[in-house]
């Protein structure tokens, strides 16, 4: 006796691995342009903040090392003398997303005249 068997060509499986890896394609890449857009959201906040904060300080006189916390981000402060000059001084601003590995988001450097 002879039985019947149904079954899939290989050509009708070949097709339907290639679509299932085209589908499998596309959907990685909208999950790594919506990880890239989270990011460069992430740094565009990081940026509005830091540059509200020096603005701030340099408004205020706050020349002195210190971390602070501000929204979810942690800003740091470290005040030195720049090149031995007396009336200058180097804040280098660091900010970082309290939830991170302390790998900051932005840095950015000022210098301050104090004569001024």
């Amino acid at each position: 006796m002879k039985y019947k068997i149904a079954a899939s060509s290989i050509i009708e499986v070949t097709v339907a691995l290639v679509l299932l890896l085209l589908l499998f394609f596309i959907v990685i890449e909208f999950l790594v342009s919506v990880s890239k857009a989270d990011f460069e959201l992430h740094k565009a906040e990081a940026a509005y903040t830091l540059d509200t904060y020096i603005t701030k300080n340099k408004q205020e006189k706050n020349f002195y090392t210190t971390k602070e916390i501000l929204n979810d981000w942690e800003v740091s402060r470290e005040v030195k003398q720049y090149e031995n000059k007396d009336s200058l001084l180097q804040i280098e601003y660091k900010i970082y997303r309290r939830d991170s590995l302390m790998a900051p988001y932005l840095k950015k450097a000022v210098l301050i005249d104090l004569k001024n």
